[in-house]
C-alpha cells in the first residue's frame, strides 16, 4: 500500500481523471466500482447468469465481513482517536451492546424490527460514503467545493437512498411503516407512489448531470463514477440484489480506503506501507470472523437460542454499530485529506 498523504494540488492534480490514491486503474475499478458493473448487467437481466453459491461464504468472510469491522479497528488503532473520542469507544459500545441483548432477550418484540433498521438505513449508508470519498478525491484533486454546492453534491448522493427508501422490499424503508398493499390498491394513491418511484430513478442520473456540468464542473471524474456506480447498484438490481451486490462492492471499496488512511497514520512517508495494510486487512478479518461467525454460534448454543435468530439480530447490532461508528470517525476534519 504505496499510497501518500495529501499534498498541495499541482498541475498534474487539476486534470479530469484527478489525484488518486493507489492507481487510476485500481482507483476507478474498485473503490470508483466500475468493476461491479458487468456483473451488475447479468444479475439485472438474468440473476442466474452470476450466483454467488458457495462463493457467498468467503466473499462474506473476506470482504464483508472485515468492511464492518474495519471501522471498529480503525477507531482503536488510529493514534489518539480513542481518547479523543472516549463516549464513542467506551461508553457507547456498553450501550449498544445492552441494546443488542434486549433485541435477543425480546427476539419477538424487537428483532424483526432491528434487522429492518440495518436493512432501511444500508442505502443511506452507501449514499453517505459515496458523498465522503467524492469530497476526498475533490480535495485530493485541489478542487474546493463552496457550502452551496457542497449541499447540492449531497442531495445528489442521497437520490438512491430517498430512492430505495421509497421502493424497499421486504417490509423495508417505507414499507416498513405503510401498508403498501393498501396504498396501491388506491388508485391515486398507487399511481403517485409509481410516479415517485420512476421519478427518483430517473433524477437518481439526471441531477448529477445537472450538477457535474454546473457547480462540479471541475470535480475529478472518479466523482462521477462514483455517483453513477452507487445509483445504478440500487435502481437498476432489485432491492434484495443490490442489498447484496452494493454490500460487496461497497465494502471493497470502503476497505482501501480505510487502509490507506491507516497506513499513512502508522508508516512513515517514503517507506513501503504494504505490511502495515496486510496487517490490518488481517486483524479486520479475524474481528469479522469473531463478531459474525463466532459471537452468533456462541449466543445460540450457551443461551439455547434459534441459530438464525441469534445470526440476525447479532449482525445486525454488529452492522448498525458500524454505520454509528463511521460516520464519526470519517468527518473531514479528523480525516486530514483536502
Amino acid at each position: 500500500m504505496s499510497a501518500t498523504p495529501a499534498m498541495p494540488p499541482t498541475a498534474e492534480a487539476t486534470l479530469p481523471i484527478g489525484r488518486t490514491f493507489f492507481h487510476p486503474a485500481v482507483d476507478y475499478l474498485l473503490i470508483g466500482g466500475l468493476i461491479s458493473v458487468p456483473f451488475i448487467a447479468m444479475v439485472g437481466f438474468d440473476r442466474s447468469l452470476f450466483p454467488l453459491g458457495a462463493a457467498s461464504v468467503a466473499i462474506a468472510i473476506m470482504v464483508n465481513y472485515a468492511h464492518f469491522s474495519a471501522s471498529t479497528v480503525r477507531l482503536y488503532t488510529r493514534p489518539g482517536l480513542a481518547k479523543s473520542m472516549p463516549f464513542l469507544a467506551w461508553g457507547f459500545p456498553i450501550l449498544w451492546a445492552a441494546l443488542t441483548i434486549a433485541c435477543l432477550v425480546f427476539a419477538d418484540l424487537l428483532a424483526h424490527n432491528f434487522w429492518k433498521l440495518y436493512q432501511s438505513w444500508s442505502p443511506y449508508h452507501y449514499a453517505a460514503q459515496t458523498f465522503g470519498i467524492c469530497m476526498m478525491y475533490a480535495g485530493r484533486s485541489g478542487v474546493k467545493l463552496g457550502g452551496g454546492a457542497r449541499s447540492w453534491l449531497w442531495w445528489v448522493c442521497m437520490l438512491p437512498f430517498a430512492w430505495a427508501f421509497v421502493t424497499g422490499a421486504n417490509e423495508s424503508g417505507l414499507a416498513w411503516f405503510v401498508d403498501m398493499e393498501a396504498l396501491r390498491a388506491t388508485p391515486i394513491l398507487g399511481t403517485g407512489y409509481d410516479v415517485l418511484g420512476w421519478g427518483l430513478a430517473i433524477a437518481s442520473f439526471a441531477v448529477p448531470i445537472a450538477f457535474f456540468f454546473t457547480a462540479g464542473r471541475r470535480m475529478p471524474l472518479i466523482a462521477i463514477v462514483l455517483v453513477a456506480t452507487n445509483a445504478l447498484w440500487w435502481t437498476f438490481l432489485s432491492y434484495d440484489d443490490a442489498w447484496a451486490w452494493a454490500a460487496i462492492a461497497h465494502s471493497i471499496q470502503y476497505l482501501l480506503i480505510v487502509g490507506v488512511f491507516d497506513a499513512r497514520d502508522h508508516v512513515p512517508e517514503g517507506q513501503s506501507r504494504v505490511r502495515r495494510g496486510l496487517v490490518f486487512y488481517a486483524l479486520c478479518v479475524l474481528l469479522g470472523i469473531l463478531m459474525f461467525v463466532a459471537l452468533p454460534v456462541g449466543v445460540a448454543i450457551g443461551f439455547g437460542m434459534e441459530m438464525t435468530v441469534a445470526v440476525q439480530v447479532l449482525a445486525a447490532g454488529v452492522i448498525l454499530h458500524h454505520f454509528i461508528v463511521d460516520g464519526f470517525i470519517w468527518r473531514r476534519k479528523r480525516v486530514g485529506v483536502g
